[in-house]
């Protein structure tokens, strides 16, 4: 009897450990696929895309021309040329940008007068494909005129800070394995604060623009 009796209490110990075994098992095992399922969370909210991911800063580039309609001088318009740096962002979309440009036309002059152009722009646009190679891109803003117009031998001088309306649409290449841009853009600048001389200009801008 005592021999069968210790028998039984291995076979129950026996078992009792493999229980045991088996429930440490499940135990470890269900840790683990709770585990993996954490770490697969954390993985898709690293890598899902934000509205933040779309956004690109472009600097730019131009040369540019102008020409400036005046009244009430010994001429109506003056052609310049000049250079343009600016920057843009795109606004949480690929279609949707912003961008703001310092133009300088320097000195301009015509006889016996001389004008002078600065300009600030600020504006926002809509672009979108023209194809695979050719995007087009509209967008309208305000630009800050630095304008001074002087004539040396009558004495004439006139000058003014005055904000414009400013309306713009180009052309611009587009290939995904270059992140260079080349451009031509058709730009309108009405004053907005009506003055005798400056009527405001027509321009063209030859852009080259790079993506970061």
């Amino acid at each position: 009897m005592a021999s069968s009796s210790s028998g039984l209490n291995l076979h129950d110990s026996s078992i009792a450990r493999d229980e045991t075994k088996e429930e440490t098992y499940e135990l470890t095992y269900d840790q683990l696929l709770e585990r993996i399922k954490n770490k697969q969370k954390k993985i898709v909210q690293t890598t899902a895309p934000t509205a933040w991911d779309q956004i690109n800063i472009y600097p730019s580039f131009a040369f540019i021309q102008t020409m400036t309609q005046v009244q009430n001088t010994s001429h109506s318009s003056y052609f310049q040329k000049g250079l343009q740096i600016g920057i843009g962002m795109e606004l949480f979309s690929s279609n949707w940008f912003s961008e703001t440009a310092y133009r300088n036309f320097g000195i301009t002059k015509n006889q016996a007068d001389e004008l002078y152009l600065k300009e600030l722009d600020f504006k926002v646009g809509y672009k979108n494909l023209l194809g695979n190679a050719l995007e087009f891109r509209l967008s309208s803003g305000v630009s800050t005129r630095n304008f001074r117009l002087s004539n040396e031998e009558t004495g004439f001088h006139f000058e003014s800070k005055n904000p414009a309306l400013l309306l713009s649409c180009g052309i611009f290449s587009n290939t995904h394995q270059s992140p260079l841009l080349l451009g031509l853009e058709a730009n309108v600048r009405n004053v907005l604060i009506a003055n005798e001389i400056d009527k405001g200009s027509f321009g063209l801008n030859f852009i080259f623009m790079g993506y970061f």
